[in-house]
C-alpha cells in the first residue's frame, strides 16, 4: 500500500523522534549514572510524547490497548519500580547497582570488592558508550524519481553526500543545498534535537549492554521497535495500517526540479532491525557474570537475584549484601506533580535514603526547567523543599526538579509538573478580629488569605473612621499587627485586595479594646541614703469599674498602714531596702505592678587613703583605696599627674614599673549621686641596683 505526502519532510527527524529525554548534565558535584531520574522522568513525560503508549479510549468510546503492551515483558506503562525485563530484579535497582560500580569510589564504596573487576567494568562502560556513539542508521533502496527517471540509493547517517544516478545524470544533495556539510550522524541529529535525547540513548544502551543479561537485551530490542513505530503512528496519524509494511512517498521541489522520494516500508523495518541487531555481546563488552541476575558481584557464592530476595527487594540492603559500602543516594519519595488554582501555595519535597550520611544530603538544589531540554529557568534555590507561595497561571505547565548531593553521590529527581489554573480572585481566609484587648499589654494580628487572579495580589488595610473607610498608611501586607495594642487601635477593619483588574474586599473585623485599670508604665524604684525619703508613684490608666483602690506590698508582705495612691518611705533605713509593689483593684479587676527595688545605703566614705611608696624599674607597685557606703555601686577613677589611668577598681597595680611612672597619684571615688577625691600619694621609681663595681676595702 502506497501513501504519499506532497510536502517536504525531514525523514531522519521523524525516525529519531522516538528518542526520549533522559538528561545527563553537570550536577552540583558530579555527572553520574542516575537510573531513577531516567525512569521517573520517562513515567512523568512519556504520555506527552507518546499519547498511544498508554491504554486509551478512542473516538467511538472503545478501549484501546496501549503500545506498551507490545513490549516484551513490559509489566505496565511505567518504568520505575518495575521488573520489565523479567529477571526478578526491579530495573531501577539493578541499574543503580551498575551506577554504584561505575561511579563508586574505589575505596569508600567498592573497597570490599575485587578492584580489578570493578575497574574493568568502569572502563568497559566508557568503551560501550563509545560503541553506541559509533552506531549509524542505513536506509537501503531509497527510490528517487526526477526528470522522468528513477534511481535508487542507500542513505546512511554520517555520509558526506547523498547522490543518486538517474540515467546518465547524477543528482547530489549538495547540488541543491547550499553549504551542505553532509548527512548528519545519528548523534548529531540527536544533539540538534536535544542533547538530552543523545545522552539518554547513549547511557541507556550502554547500561543494558554493560550488564549484558540476555533478558535485558531482548527487552531493549523490543522496547525500541515498539517506541519507534508508536512515535511514527502518533506523529503521522493518517498512517492507519501497519507502518512496517507501508511505503512512504515524499514529494518536494528543489531548484525547480520536482523530486519524489519513495521509502519502502520493508526497508524501514529492515533499518530498525539492523540497528537493534547491534545490541549483542560480540559488539559490546558485557559482564553478565558479575552484573546480571544470575551473576555474583562479590563472589560470595550467592547469585545477585538470591541476594536481592534475601534483602527483601530493598535496594540499599541488597547492595550491602553485595559488599557495596555507602550505596548511592536514593530519592525514595519523588516530588509530586500538582494541579492547583492560581494563588494556592505549593510545596515540593523529597525523601531519600542511602549515601554517606544515611539519606541526609549535603546540598539540595531546586530548579525550574524547560521540559523539552531540561535547561534551567531562573536561578536555583538551595533549600530542603521548594515553596511557591502564590503561583500564577501560565500557558504551559511548569516543571521542577531537585538535585541532591553528598561527597560521593549526586542524584536528581524526576520533573514534577505544576499546572496552575486560573480562578477568580477570592478570599479563602477572612481576617478575624479580637476583643477584650488591654492597651499596652496585649498584641493582636489579623490576616487575610486569598487565591486566584492573574497577578500577585496587593493589599490595603482600611479602618472605619465613623463616616468613611480610610486607608492605613504602610499597612499593605496580608497581615496587620498591633504590638502592643493601643487604646486608639480599637475599631472596624477590612482589607482591599487587588490582582490585575480584579478587586475584592474582606469582611469587616472588629478589634474591641478593654480599657480596664492597668499600669501605663512599670513601677519605678530608686535609691536613697540613710535618713532620706523616697516616694513610689504609680502611673495608672484605664476606667475603673466602681471605686479604684490601692494596696502596697514590701517583699510580698502587705503594708497595712498605707492604702493610698502613693507610697512614701520617710527617714529610710537599711531595713527599708527591698522590693515594693502596688496592687490596684476595683469591683472587677485586680492588677499587681512589677516589683520595684528600693536601695538604701550610707553616704560614700574613704576609710583608707592611697599610700605613697617607691619601686624599682621592672618590678611592680600597687595603690589601694578603701571605701564604705555608696549608692548604686561604687566606681573608681585613678589619676596620675592629672591623667586618667588604671582600672575601675579599688586597687591599681602598675607592672612593670617604668621611669615615667614616677609622679603623684590619687583616686576619684563615685556612686550614683556623689563623688569623693582621695588624698594624693607619690611614687618614686629607681633603677635596679648595679653590683658590677664591688666595694673596695682598705
Amino acid at each position: 500500500m502506497l501513501r504519499t505526502y506532497p510536502k517536504k519532510i525531514n525523514f531522519y527527524l521523524v525516525v529519531f523522534l522516538f528518542i526520549l529525554p533522559i538528561p545527563t548534565f553537570a550536577q552540583c558535584f558530579q555527572n553520574q549514572y542516575d537510573i531513577d531520574f531516567i525512569a521517573h522522568s520517562l513515567d512523568s513525560i512519556l504520555g506527552d510524547f507518546l499519547p498511544t503508549w498508554f491504554d486509551y479510549i478512542d473516538e467511538y468510546n472503545n478501549p484501546v490497548p496501549g503500545a506498551w503492551r507490545q513490549v516484551e515483558n513490559q509489566t505496565s506503562p511505567y518504568f520505575s519500580n518495575a521488573d520489565n525485563d523479567g529477571n526478578g530484579i526491579y530495573d531501577n535497582d539493578q541499574f543503580d547497582m551498575l551506577g554504584a560500580v561505575i561511579d563508586g569510589d574505589i575505596t569508600r564504596v567498592l573497597g570490599n570488592l575485587n578492584a580489578s573487576e570493578m575497574q574493568t567494568i568502569k572502563n568497559d562502560f566508557i568503551y560501550n558508550k563509545a560503541v553506541v556513539e559509533s552506531l549509524q542508521l542505513t536506509i537501503k533502496n531509497v527510490q528517487v524519481k526526477a526528470m522522468g527517471m528513477t534511481g535508487s540509493v542507500n542513505v546512511t547517517t554520517g555520509d558526506e553526500d547523498v547522490c543518486v544516478k538517474l540515467g546518465i545524470t547524477t543528482l547530489c544533495v549538495s547540488q541543491f543545498v547550499s553549504n551542505f556539510e553532509g548527512v548528519p550522524t545519528l548523534w548529531e541529529l540527536l544533539e540538534d534535537a536535544s542533547p538530552i535525547f543523545k545522552d539518554a540513548m547513549i547511557n541507556l544502551i550502554a547500561g543494558y549492554m554493560t550488564v549484558g543479561e540476555e533478558a535485558g537485551i531482548s527487552h531493549l530490542k523490543s522496547l525500541f521497535r515498539v517506541i519507534i513505530n508508536t512515535v511514527l503512528k502518533d506523529l503521522l496519524p493518517s498512517l492507519l495500517a501497519d507502518l512496517k509494511t507501508d511505503d512512504i512517498e515524499i514529494s518536494l521541489e528543489a531548484s525547480g526540479i520536482q523530486i519524489t522520494i519513495l521509502v519502502y516500508g520493508t526497508e524501514i523495518d529492515n533499518t530498525i532491525n539492523n540497528f537493534v541487531g547491534n545490541f549483542n555481546c560480540s559488539k559490546f563488552r558485557c559482564h553478565p557474570e558479575l552484573l546480571s541476575s544470575t551473576g555474583d558481584l562479590n563472589h560470595d557464592g550467592r547469585s545477585n537475584y538470591n541476594s536481592y530476595t534475601l534483602a527483601g527487594m530493598n535496594r540499599q540492603a541488597w547492595m550491602e549484601n553485595e559488599s557495596i559500602q555507602n550505596p548511592p543516594l536514593q530519592i525514595a519519595t519523588q516530588p509530586q506533580s500538582q494541579t492547583v488554582t492560581s494563588g494556592t501555595p505549593v510545596t515540593f519535597y523529597t525523601e531519600q535514603v542511602g549515601g554517606e550520611n544515611n539519606g541526609i544530603p549535603q546540598v539540595y538544589k531546586w530548579e525550574e526547567i524547560k521540559i523539552d531540554d531540561f535547561s534551567t529557568i531562573g536561578s536555583p534555590t538551595y533549600n530542603s523543599q521548594l515553596e511557591l507561595s502564590y503561583p500564577l497561571p501560565t500557558t504551559d505547565p511548569r516543571y521542577f526538579t531537585v538535585t541532591i548531593c553528598d561527597s560521593l553521590w549526586t542524584r536528581r529527581s524526576a520533573p514534577a509538573k505544576l499546572v496552575v489554573q486560573y480562578g477568580p480572585l477570592e478570599v479563602t481566609q477572612q481576617p478575624v478580629g479580637a476583643q477584650n484587648l488591654v492597651p499596652g499589654e496585649d498584641s493582636c494580628s489579623m490576616s487575610i488569605t486569598v487565591r486566584g487572579g492573574n497577578a500577585l495580589p496587593t493589599y490595603q488595610w482600611q479602618k472605619w473612621d465613623g463616616s468613611n473607610w480610610t486607608n492605613l498608611s504602610g499597612r499593605t501586607q496580608r497581615t496587620i499587627s498591633f504590638n502592643p495594642i493601643q487604646l486608639e487601635d480599637g475599631g472596624s477593619y477590612r482589607c482591599v485586595v487587588s490582582s490585575g483588574g480584579e478587586q475584592i474586599i474582606s469582611q469587616t473585623a472588629e478589634i474591641i479594646i478593654l480599657n480596664r485599670i492597668r499600669f501605663a508604665t512599670p513601677l519605678t524604684g530608686g535609691g536613697v541614703y540613710i535618713g532620706e525619703d523616697f516616694t513610689f508613684v504609680p502611673d495608672i490608666t484605664g476606667e475603673p469599674v466602681g471605686t479604684l483602690q490601692y494596696m502596697w506590698k514590701f517583699n510580698d508582705n502587705i503594708i497595712e498602714e498605707n492604702t493610698g495612691p502613693i507610697l512614701t518611705i520617710t527617714n529610710a533605713q537599711i531595713s527599708d531596702m527591698g522590693y515594693y509593689s502596688c496592687v490596684i483593684y476595683d469591683d472587677v479587676y485586680t492588677i499587681t505592678s512589677n516589683p520595684a527595688f528600693l536601695e538604701v545605703a550610707d553616704h560614700i566614705a574613704i576609710t583608707q587613703q592611697p599610700v605613697s611608696g617607691a619601686g624599682i624599674i621592672g618590678h611592680e607597685f600597687t595603690f589601694t583605696v578603701t571605701v564604705t557606703g555608696g549608692l548604686g555601686g561604687v566606681h573608681y577613677q585613678w589619676v596620675h599627674d592629672s591623667v586618667y589611668v588604671g582600672p575601675d577598681s579599688p586597687t591599681f597595680m602598675i607592672s612593670p614599673l617604668q621611669e615615667t611612672d614616677t609622679g603623684t597619684y590619687w583616686c576619684i571615688v563615685s556612686d550614683a549621686r556623689e563623688s569623693l577625691t582621695s588624698e594624693q600619694a607619690t611614687l618614686q621609681v629607681f633603677p635596679p641596683f648595679n653590683f658590677d663595681v664591688q666595694p673596695q676595702g682598705h
